[in-house]
């Protein structure tokens, strides 16, 4: 597993099922972040099990290097990058596309985004739904309102007080959760409001999205459902063994609004 605010709730939902289900639990945090070596973890070698769900972006060796070395598998928020692997995801690029939509029919056209690295499935997914969103309206997305930054509230500090000294300023911003808390403060520090100036959605509906000032309008993931079916998953697999037809399920994702978008 990997460890970040967004996964707390997938990881509920895991313990959760598997409590109901009387299953064994072991976590690791982690798993297959880096992309230096292939070598999986002491701890997987020495487990005495076959399946696993990894949660979050990993390599997609390490996946092939776990399947080729006889686990069956489940990603969750995590497309497989090979077949006969199972998976649970949510279409980020349909929830970029509905937040973006959103903030075109309050009025908003120069609609900024920050993002996380280059090359990141999920923030190339929302990228992608940005644009799209912004395409089907007829607006041309400038170059100088896409912000790289990094995946935390101080990135998103950085990025917005960036977007907020910009000769045309955004009046509208879309980013995930992390990074609006940063964005949030920046407006604030920048002698300005949210929503009355500028717009804010983010994305996740992380635990502390309803406690900002003002409520952060975001796209929910239900991440405890991801959890729980991703252990259905498994225990098919381990039920079915060898006549288990392997897919991936997508979850359905909701915009939430509040009182930081204005409408």
């Amino acid at each position: 597993m990997t460890s970040h605010s967004y996964f707390a709730g997938i990881i509920q939902g895991i313990a959760d099922e598997a409590r109901h289900s009387d299953c064994h639990l072991l976590l690791g945090y982690g798993l297959g972040d880096s992309t230096e070596s292939i070598e999986y973890p002491k701890m997987i070698r020495e487990m005495m099990t076959r399946w696993i769900i990894l949660v979050g972006k990993v390599s997609p060796r390490f996946v092939r290097q776990l399947r080729g070395n006889g686990f069956s598998l489940v990603l969750v928020d995590m497309s497989p990058p090979i077949r006969d692997v199972g998976a649970v995801v949510c279409d980020d690029a349909a929830g970029a596309y509905d937040a973006t939509r959103h903030l075109i029919k309050l009025g908003h056209e120069r609609i900024a985004l920050i993002r996380g690295p280059a090359r990141h499935p999920f923030f190339d997914a929302l990228a992608s739904g940005h644009r799209r969103a912004l395409a089907e309206a007829g607006i041309a997305p400038p170059h100088d309102l896409v912000q790289e930054t990094t995946l935390n509230p101080q990135g998103g500090y950085d990025a917005m007080a960036a977007l907020l000294k910009l000769p045309r300023r955004p009046t509208a911003i879309f980013t995930n959760d992390d990074m609006a808390i940063g964005a949030l403060r920046a407006v604030y520090d920048g002698g300005l409001r949210v929503p009355e100036d500028i717009a804010l959605v983010g994305f996740d509906d992380i635990e502390y999205a309803a406690h900002t000032t003002p409520p952060l309008t975001t796209v929910a993931v239900p991440k405890e459902e991801m959890g729980r079916l991703a252990v259905r998953q498994a225990i098919a697999q381990m039920e079915q063994g060898e006549q288990h037809v392997y897919s991936t399920t997508v979850v359905a994702h909701s915009l939430v609004i509040r009182s930081s978008c204005g409408a």
